[in-house]
């Protein structure tokens, strides 16, 4: 990665969390926010990290509004976060007992941890509440539903980047399905 990428992707990550952070209710005291995939993606997850690609199933992370992020993730992970290790402790572990002992040595630090329950599962709440019954789980959802509405310069660029290509693409399908009459009424008549 060359440094200008770097000193972008770490002052994203710092504004995001910067973002989440502000939009928390007043009201709620948030030691730490979590975010945890189990067998589908979290999209918070990718905000939150800058990453574009990538399964992290079982993986998750844990940031402060210090800056401070911890990542833990299967070992299938890790070569992918080895491009933002330089703003996140990177955990990785092997099985599930290390994976328990990995959250829970990152999480009973805090006591209140702000999670969006529209994205995690009962399941998963009753889990973190088995390993860490002194912490509060509070629903901070609406934090991240309210920072991601707002696009910094760099997600309106790649909005319209990938716009530009769908109408490239979009003009080019048209153009090869004008030169054959049947597909105008495949289409119903709307080209």
């Amino acid at each position: 990665m060359i440094p200008e990428r770097i000193d972008l992707l770490g002052q994203v990550i710092r504004d995001r969390i910067e973002k989440v952070y502000g939009r928390i209710q007043p009201t709620r005291t948030v030691d730490a926010v979590l975010v945890y995939n189990r067998d589908s993606l979290d999209r918070n997850f990718l905000y939150m990290t800058g990453l574009d690609t990538g399964v992290f199933e079982n993986c998750g992370l844990v940031f402060e509004r210090n800056g401070r992020m911890y990542i833990f993730a299967t070992t299938l992970e890790e070569e992918i976060l080895k491009s933002i290790e330089e703003y996140a402790k990177i955990m990785v572990y092997k099985d599930k007992q290390e994976r328990n002992d990995t959250l829970k040595k990152i999480l009973s630090k805090y006591k209140t941890i702000g999670i969006s329950f529209d994205s995690a599962s009962h399941s998963l709440y009753l889990q973190l509440k088995e390993l860490l019954d002194d912490v509060e789980f509070v629903d901070i959802g609406n934090a991240f539903k309210a920072a991601r509405m707002i696009k910094s310069e760099d997600e309106i660029e790649k909005i319209k980047a990938t716009l530009a290509d769908l109408t490239i693409e979009k003009y080019h399908i048209c153009d090869v399905y004008t030169q054959r009459p049947s597909v105008e009424r495949w289409m119903g008549g709307s080209l």
